[in-house]
């Protein structure tokens, strides 16, 4: 129902480390790339609302792992809004379960479905991190 085509004016690859930390702890959410996952549940919320009989599912990549999604409601006076993130971090959870990994693991799958994925070969030799090694095709469920 909503969707946000974005793309990345400039890179700004002259930071230092230092630099790059000082600015994601006083830049505000509103001001960063990833404001627009937050958007994207906003959106969803209003359709939830308008649209009882509908479930709504926000579904983003492991960009959108950030604690200000997590803080965001995802409750209308009719329903709650769904989200699927791609996680590249363990966050901490409140409740019975100490984290993400363990609270997915215990709540009941609503769907399921098969998705091929790509094969890929690495850019570098030097690669070290696994979202970007070398893989061969494979259907992932």
């Amino acid at each position: 129902m909503w969707q946000k085509y974005w793309a990345r004016g400039e890179i700004k690859k002259k930071r230092t480390k230092n630099g790059r930390d000082r600015w994601h702890r006083n830049t505000p959410i509103e001001g960063k790339e990833s404001f627009r996952w937050i958007k994207g549940v906003r959106a969803g919320r209003e359709v939830a609302e308008a649209r009882s009989r509908t479930t709504c599912v926000c579904i983003a990549d492991s960009d959108a792992d950030v604690y200000e999604l997590s803080c965001e409601s995802r409750s209308t006076s009719r329903k709650k809004v769904h989200f699927l993130v791609r996680a590249c971090q363990e966050r901490v959870t409140y409740g019975p379960h100490l984290n993400w990994l363990d609270a997915t693991r215990a709540t009941p799958c609503p769907f399921q479905c098969s998705v091929n994925v790509s094969a890929r070969t690495t850019k570098t030799e030097t690669e070290t991190r696994k979202r970007h090694e070398t893989r061969d095709a494979r259907i992932a469920e």
